[in-house]
């Protein structure tokens, strides 16, 4: 996705990505999974665990279930913003959900 290009550009571009992403809500497309983690995979490389979180939590509300490769990048941008105990809550509610986490997370 184009989103996801902006997480590979040096820097990643978060300024670009966020408006696509609000560019689509206004075009009533509807954000996919590679979308979501596209935009937190963003966050986690520029520091923003908050915004990285509300994005993650926008995704389960509007109904699009997280893959392991999501809760990976989102378990960086928590750990990188020193938000270790949500970090921790995090890998519980992975395990709660049924999922294993990876060498990664």
């Amino acid at each position: 996705t184009l989103i996801s290009a902006c997480a590979k550009e040096r820097p990643p571009r978060l300024s670009t990505a966020r408006r696509l992403f609000h560019e689509m809500s206004i075009l009533n497309v509807i954000p996919d999974i590679y979308t979501y983690t596209g935009l937190i995979t963003i966050c986690a490389k520029v520091g923003e665990a908050k915004l990285a979180r509300e994005v993650f939590e926008r995704m389960i509300h509007a109904g699009v279930e997280p893959d392991l490769r999501t809760y990976n990048v989102l378990t960086m941008a928590l750990v990188r913003g020193n938000k270790v105990s949500e970090a921790e809550d995090l890998l519980a509610s992975i395990r709660a959900r049924g999922n294993q986490a990876s060498v990664v997370t």
